[in-house]
């Protein structure tokens, strides 16, 4: 599975919370620095890449990271729990996937035009299936939506 197909599930609801709270610009800029973080620990990568260690344990080291970085609520939940599935690996992906649903959301809201009508379709393309309202058929010539929205 691809590192955006993983992050997608975990950007969405991590964006769909940060927005019902109103923490959306704290969230995206927290999960940045944690993303920047892990990757650039070996150590904190290792321990959180291991297989034999257990959930409790990560979510544990995530917990205390989050408290030692002084992140968010929300971030520290949503780290511990990204811990404890074994996907801090993807967390560079998911905070892209984030941004991009912020970006997206931030433009439909205030009714923005692209800069560049031919940027239009591609954008509202990538918006869609960051929302998972529609899907790229690369089978016809011209790659169409092929679903509109889910039913």
């Amino acid at each position: 599975m691809t590192q955006r197909r993983v992050a997608a599930p975990y950007a969405k609801a991590l964006f769909a919370l940060a927005k019902e709270r109103n923490q959306t610009e704290v969230v995206d800029r927290e999960l940045d620095d944690v993303a920047v973080t892990f990757e650039g620990d070996l150590e904190l990568r290792d321990f959180f890449a291991g297989p034999w260690i257990p959930a409790p344990p990560k979510r544990t080291v995530a917990t205390e990271v989050a408290q030692r970085s002084g992140l968010s609520k929300l971030t520290s939940d949503f780290l511990a729990l990204v811990a404890g599935c074994g996907r801090t690996g993807h967390l560079k992906a998911i905070a892209s996937s984030s941004r991009a649903a912020a970006s997206c959301w931030t433009e439909a809201a205030r009714g923005v035009p692209p800069s560049n009508q031919t940027e239009m379709p591609k954008r509202l393309l990538d918006c869609l299936t960051l929302f998972g309202r529609a899907r790229f058929d690369a089978t016809t010539p011209t790659g169409a939506v092929r679903r509109a929205a889910r039913r």
